[in-house]
């Protein structure tokens, strides 16, 4: 049954993974990405617990994230050389002890190096998710199932922090929950594909071309404005003269909106237009943003604001997907989607940090605003179709 698309002047053929196989691979990639969301409970332990300064913990996001973009990138490039099998084992084996080995560990400058190492091996696992999800029959719905995932493995971890810290340490006791997931990415990769090659490069031309780069920028940029109010989120509830145990229920009830979001995503699959979706997605999210802007100091309307950006942030991304792939059927530009995600990620929060500082926590949001209509520009300046696409074929 094809699916796909077929190399012009090419022997060779890219085929669709299949279910199983994209299952296992999704599952690594999510266990990779568990820093992601027990990050903030590892870095406010190690402020508390005299590990690092305060004035260190962006530089120590920064780097983490950019290093995991860097992995990510250098995973679809050891996945393109050797088995998918021996990859996830050393990239988990390697998770684990780095983690594990980072248990006890004091000092910016030894955390930040630290951090960063552990950055490009998560990074790596990452890739395996990556590659499969391009591979996929629906790139949006297998998208969708990657975020669901690995947004439910992080409300688990967060969950279990408190109760896990280590003589006393919750710092340690993250390290652990880390080291942890690496060892299940190992035992898991036990049963990954021996081969999970990256889709071919065209054989004319380079390897992405102007509108990819376009389509990148508008999900870098999305991704970036999205984590600017995640990253306030806490503090806008207490603005609003809420106490700080809202907050925890806040991120709770974001956290649920955020999988529900992405599981409905991948249940309508490419049966949403991308572009149509991204536009409305988008401009609802920016409509929210200006709500909570105003908000009235009703606890259950700030909840249900907070739980409903959440839902347009993941329900929207899949469908970025769907986008990279109308743009490149190569599906060579889904192998970049996370690295720029990560570095929108990086930049972005920071700036906000400096909104912030001068206008207050209304910086953050209006900045994020600002940041998710340039997006929409972004996206819609792709709908004119390209001017030649190489017919290929995907099959089963």
């Amino acid at each position: 049954m094809r699916a796909g698309i077929r190399r012009a002047g090419s022997g060779m053929t890219n085929h669709a993974i299949n279910g199983r196989n994209l299952g296992t691979a999704i599952v690594i990639g999510s266990l990779g990405t568990t820093v992601l969301g027990i990050e903030p409970v590892l870095l406010s332990a190690m402020v508390h617990e005299g590990r690092i300064s305060e004035t260190t913990v962006g530089a120590l996001v920064t780097t983490e994230l950019l290093a995991i973009a860097i992995g990510s990138v250098i995973g679809t490039r050891l996945l393109a050389r050797f088995g998918a099998h021996s990859v996830a084992v050393g990239a988990g084996l390697l998770t684990a002890a780095l983690n594990a080995g980072t248990i006890g560990v004091k000092g910016d400058l030894a955390l930040i190096a630290t951090r960063g190492a552990v950055g490009v091996i998560e990074g790596i696992l990452m890739a395996l998710a990556l590659v499969a999800i391009a591979r996929s029959r629906q790139p949006e719905r297998a998208s969708g199932l990657f975020l669901a995932t690995q947004t439910f493995i992080q409300f688990v971890a967060v969950s279990l922090a408190p109760s896990l810290a280590l003589e006393g340490s919750n710092t340690d006791g993250c390290l652990a929950i880390l080291s942890g997931c690496g060892l299940a990415a190992t035992l898991i990769a036990t049963i990954a594909p021996r081969r999970l090659v990256p889709p071919e490069r065209k054989q004319s031309g380079g390897e992405l071309g102007p509108r990819s780069f376009v389509g990148l920028a508008a999900v870098g940029a999305f991704t970036g404005a999205t984590l600017c109010i995640w990253g306030y989120l806490g503090l806008w509830i207490s603005h609003n003269g809420f106490p700080a145990e809202l907050e925890s229920r806040a991120v709770a009830l974001s956290l649920a909106a955020q999988i529900i979001g992405a599981l409905v995503a991948a249940h309508l699959g490419s049966r949403l237009l991308p572009r149509a979706t991204i536009l409305a997605s988008t401009a609802l999210a920016i409509l929210v943003l200006l709500l909570m802007l105003h908000a009235q100091h009703d606890i259950r309307i700030l909840y249900a604001l907070s739980a409903a950006f959440s839902f347009l942030w993941l329900f929207t991304l899949p469908a970025f997907a769907g986008l990279l792939v109308e743009i490149d059927p190569t599906r060579r530009a889904l192998l970049y989607i996370a690295a720029v995600q990560l570095a929108g990620a990086a930049l972005l929060p920071t700036l906000a940090g400096i909104a912030v500082g001068y206008h207050g926590i209304g910086g953050a949001f209006w900045l994020a605003i600002g940041v998710l209509a340039i997006a929409m520009a972004l996206v819609a300046s792709l709908h004119a179709p390209p001017a030649k696409i190489e017919k290929e074929a995907w099959q089963d």
